[in-house]
């Protein structure tokens, strides 16, 4: 790994950061997704919102929808760390890279639902009503790659047998619980409100929240081991060098 390799892949990690700021202020306080209306709401009065709120809408769903795709460039810093890692022709790693790349498809697909639903706000509010159900079902149920994500850094850092683990094993099962509360998504469809409804407790609060904590935290350590892969292949050209 050359210096500037090690700069890119850091900065591609990194940019989870200002991503999640982006995103928390324009998608989910500007746009009112923290949390997001019940499916239970009715149409009308969930019609009325977007209409006397079009302007904030608009620049919530406008400005965040591109910056969905931080969660591919994110994945492809993940991929070179895993890579690194795993060595030989790396299955897992590209399930990472794989993953992150149609992850960033269905929230961006998600979005557009959105922003759709902003952009005409005096249409019928059963469409209105209709593009946000769609919206939210289509992010929240598309979940197996995301779940697949967990689960390939879990395959590649679990097996890591350095004195100082790359990654502790704590965030990695972390990892794995999240991937299990995913399931739980499945049921969206017959819960309109409740700890089980998109805007609940269980669904919201620890399937679609939790997961960027657990980003956060992942991103911590990743751009760490980058930095000791670095080191690693360092002293390795070196008493190459010597012979």
């Amino acid at each position: 790994m050359t210096k500037k390799q090690l700069f890119w892949i850091r900065a591609f990690l990194l940019s989870f950061y200002p991503y999640s700021l982006i995103a928390g202020f324009f998608w989910g306080f500007l746009a009112h997704n923290i949390p997001p209306f019940p499916a239970s709401m009715p149409a009308e009065e969930l019609a009325q919102y977007f209409r006397d709120n079009a302007f904030r809408m608009r620049l919530g769903y406008g400005v965040s929808l591109p910056f969905w795709s931080m969660l591919m460039v994110w994945a492809v810093g993940a991929f070179c760390v895993m890579r690194r890692v795993e060595k030989g022709d790396s299955p897992w790693s590209f399930i990472q890279l794989m993953g992150g790349s149609f992850n960033t498809v269905v929230m961006s697909v998600a979005a557009g639902f959105w922003v759709t639903a902003a952009m005409r706000p005096e249409t019928d509010p059963k469409i209105i009503q209709m593009l946000y159900d769609v919206g939210w079902l289509e992010g929240d149920l598309f979940n197996g790659v995301a779940m697949l994500q967990n689960l390939s850094l879990f395959m590649v850092f679990y097996r890591d047998d350095r004195p100082v683990r790359l990654v502790p094993k704590w965030a990695l099962w972390f990892g794995v619980f999240l991937s299990l509360s995913y399931s739980l998504e499945m049921l969206l469809p017959f819960f309109r409100s409740g700890p089980f409804g998109w805007g609940g407790l269980i669904n919201y609060g620890v399937g679609f929240c939790t997961p960027f904590v657990w980003m956060i935290i992942m991103t911590f350590y990743l751009q760490k081991a980058a930095v000791t892969l670095y080191n690693e292949s360092q002293a390795e050209a070196a008493q190459a060098a010597r012979g």
